[in-house]
């Protein structure tokens, strides 16, 4: 009777000792002061405290990995499960619940998980229905805003997957597109994101309006932007439009081609676009390939800052009237186009260029304004078309540097309501 008794006893102190020591390290969870209510206390503490169905994520982005202790007998319909996820989900995810085996993760619906419907850091709850893990603790609705709370780095290359989680260069993204719909979905809320595109060539970008205050850095081939090319076809390699000041770019070659239909507003197959009153953006380090429209067009009171060295190796064949002509830069409607004055700035021509359809260097015109001096330029001599020119009270300022400023083989022209100087 004695070893029976005791065996009961043992049972009893497990379990009052199951719960541990508390956090602060100042003893047990349950005092062992032998209490009529130390048993029920300690029972009723275990199921407050959560601690036989939580468990830290221990898996990789979209393979969630949860090991209970002690691990359960069998996956019963009903079993929670509770976790703080390690990583943001990029899309469908699944559930190995101690070594049970990869079994999905769906809304309430049954439908597959989108990205992001569980965040890193994030404690979330997972209900066993029978065969799927339901996620019980939707935290953020579908479509709403995910507000970043630190600098983001994402990655994009050829050899990479739209399917992927795009963290890393390894689990890069293919496609630049791909890498807009994803940030969309972001509120930046204060902190910047850097995608880093490696070298390659890319289909063209349009950009898209952020929430939230910071930028979003997209980052090509800084030291030869040669080997980093955005090509749009029937399209604007690079197109900004009414997207705030969220967007800057470093290191890309861009070139545009494909055939005008019809005689309506389409495209202008541009190497950059950008337009819309309070859109600004960089351009750093670029080289301008061959274009159907223009190089750069710049319209509707938007803002341009060119900030490091430009290269051109292809022309700006202007293929449709209705649109913008053969200019290497196209300024209209109240834009603005300028080199920040502490940044240095060279041009170099590398290719014999052609500006067709009657453009040239830089055309200026409603209300624009082009500050754009060169600190050196090399092999200007390539270029035929108009240096430049400026009418409809706008103005290009290129700071008392002259009218031969700028490349091309025929003079400039500054209208009675335009001004050069």
């Amino acid at each position: 009777m004695a070893a029976w008794l005791n065996g009961i006893i043992a049972q009893l102190r497990k379990g009052v000792r199951v719960n541990g020591n508390l956090a602060s390290g100042t003893g047990p969870v349950v005092a062992e002061d032998n209490s009529d209510a130390m048993f029920a206390n300690a029972m009723q503490y275990l199921i407050q405290r959560g601690q036989t169905n939580y468990a830290d994520d221990t898996g990789t982005a979209n393979n969630l990995v949860v090991n209970l202790s002690p691990a359960p007998q069998e996956l019963k319909k009903g079993q929670i499960v509770v976790t703080t996820v390690k990583f943001t989900n990029s899309g469908p995810t699944v559930l190995n619940l101690n070594g049970s085996g990869n079994a999905p993760v769906v809304r309430s619906d049954g439908s597959s998980l989108a990205f992001a419907d569980i965040v890193a850091g994030s404690m979330q709850a997972f209900g066993w229905d029978g065969s799927r893990w339901q996620l019980l603790w939707m935290q953020r609705q579908p479509g709403s805003p995910i507000y970043l709370q630190a600098a983001q780095d994402y990655y994009v290359s050829n050899s990479g997957s739209d399917a992927n989680t795009g963290l890393s260069l390894a689990t890069a993204w293919a496609t630049l597109q791909h890498a807009m719909s994803v940030l969309t979905r972001f509120n930046l809320n204060g902190f910047n994101v850097h995608v880093h595109v490696s070298d390659g060539n890319y289909a063209a970008l349009s950009c898209a309006t952020m929430a939230g205050s910071g930028y979003v850095y997209w980052v090509g081939n800084h030291a030869n932007p040669s080997n980093c090319v955005v090509t749009g076809v029937n399209v604007t390699a690079i197109s900004i439009t009414n997207c705030g000041s969220a967007h800057q770019f470093d290191g890309f070659t861009v070139t545009a081609g494909g055939t005008f239909a019809g005689s309506g507003a389409q495209d202008g197959m541009n190497g950059v676009q950008v337009s819309g009153a309070g859109t600004q953006t960089s351009l750093t380090n670029f080289n301008w390939g061959t274009c159907n429209g223009s190089h750069l067009a710049v319209s509707q009171a938007a803002v341009v800052s060119y900030a490091g060295a430009m290269i051109v190796s292809g022309s700006p064949q202007g293929g449709n009237p209705m649109m913008t002509s053969g200019w290497h830069v196209y300024c209209v409607d109240g834009a603005i186009i300028q080199i920040p004055s502490l940044s240095s700035v060279s041009l170099t021509i590398t290719a014999s260029i052609v500006c067709g359809n009657g453009g040239g260097w830089v055309e200026c015109v409603t209300s624009a304004f082009v500050q754009i001096v060169y600190t050196s330029i090399t092999n200007g001599g390539a270029v035929t078309g108009q240096k430049f020119y400026v009418s409809n009270w706008a103005t290009i300022s290129v700071v008392g540097s002259g009218v031969n400023h700028y490349p091309g083989s025929v003079a400039g022209t500054a209208t009675p309501t335009g001004i050069y100087g």
